[in-house]
């Protein structure tokens, strides 16, 4: 199977058979949610979050469900509206078990996305770090670096440009 992976050299990278005509006429469907979503509160390099919601409580589908701990932490949002079912320890990815939110979603729960609130055009940049570090935006490298600290600058340093990639790793 590998040989059809293989060029004569690694010019432009690997080119797998992209095998989709069995697939290329099909519309594109979501997939339900899950019946139990697991809401690791331990996500990123940083401290993990504290949960602000409770057992038996409602969330709805972006709500705020942990806050950060700290500034090497981020905010964790509600991925459906339901019900928090159980907050407790749950594998993670590298095998150890973190604190965790499991959320039991409604049936037919939606999954459109809310564009939430904007800073605006005067925000301060303290009130723009404060915003992403609660919207829980983290890089998608394998560290999950919380990206409002890399907006931080030492003091005494000052940040003249930003660059944002929008494709990441």
């Amino acid at each position: 199977m590998l040989e059809l992976f293989r060029k004569d050299t690694f010019r432009h990278g690997v080119h797998p058979p992209e095998m989709k005509d069995d697939t290329a006429d099909l519309e594109i469907r979501q997939f339900p949610f899950a019946p139990v979503l697991i809401v690791p509160l331990s996500q990123h390099l940083g401290k993990p979050a504290k949960p602000v919601v409770r057992e038996g409580q409602e969330v709805v589908r972006g709500q705020t469900i942990a806050a950060p701990d700290g500034f090497m932490s981020v905010a964790m949002h509600a991925p459906a509206s339901g019900i928090v079912r159980r907050i407790t320890l749950a594998p993670s990815i590298n095998g150890t078990k973190v604190e965790s939110i499991y959320i039991e979603p409604y049936p037919g729960s939606t999954q459109e996305i809310d564009d939430g609130e904007p800073c605006g055009l005067d925000a301060t940049p303290d009130e723009i770090i404060t915003a992403i570090q609660h919207a829980g935006i983290v890089g998608l490298g394998g560290a999950a670096f919380p990206t409002h600290v890399k907006l931080k600058p030492p003091e005494g340093k000052r940040l003249d440009k930003l660059f944002i990639n929008g494709v990441e790793c």
